[in-house]
C-alpha cells in the first residue's frame, strides 16, 4: 500500500477509535441522558462528541505527520515531541469545532481541551498497541 493510502487508513481508524473513546468517555463523565443543540438540531451529547473527536484526531494526525518533520529534532525526542503536537493539535481543535458547532460555555474549554488531547493520546496507545501490525499490533 502506497503512503497516502496507509495514512488516509491510519487517520480513518485512529479517528474512530478517538471518537468513540470521546463517546463513550463523555457518556462516563457527563451521564447519556444529556442533549446538546448542534446546528439547530438536538442530539444525544455522546454524538456530537464522538463526532468532532473524529474530525479532531484527524487534525491532529494531519498536523503531525506534516508539520513534525520540519521541526528540527533529537531522533531521542521524537516520540515526545509527535505526542506532544498530537495532543497540542487534537485538544486545540476539539474545544474549537465544539464551540462553533455547539456553542459551548468558555469556561468548558480548558477542560475541553484536555478532554480532547488525552482522548487523542488514549486512542493512539491503543491503535499502536492492538492495531497497527508495524507497531506490533495485531488487527491491521
Amino acid at each position: 500500500m502506497d503512503q497516502f493510502n496507509q495514512a488516509i487508513k491510519d487517520f480513518g481508524v485512529k479517528g474512530l477509535l478517538t471518537g468513540a473513546t470521546m463517546a463513550v468517555g463523555s457518556m462516563t463523565l457527563f451521564g447519556d441522558s444529556g442533549n446538546i443543540n448542534v446546528l439547530g438540531a438536538t442530539l444525544p451529547a455522546y454524538v456530537p462528541i464522538g463526532s468532532v473527536g473524529v474530525l479532531s484526531s484527524i487534525i491532529g494526525d494531519a498536523v503531525t505527520e506534516y508539520v513534525l518533520p520540519h521541526i528540527p529534532q533529537d531522533e531521542k525526542l521524537k516520540n515526545l515531541e509527535s505526542a506532544a503536537l498530537n495532543f497540542a493539535a487534537s485538544g486545540g481543535a476539539f474545544p474549537l469545532i465544539l464551540k462553533v458547532t455547539t456553542g459551548i460555555n468558555n469556561d468548558a474549554m480548558p477542560k475541553a481541551f484536555v478532554f480532547g488531547g488525552s482522548s487523542k493520546l488514549l486512542s493512539d496507545a491503543v491503535y499502536n498497541q492492538y492495531i497497527n501490525r508495524e507497531g506490533g499490533g495485531f488487527i491491521l
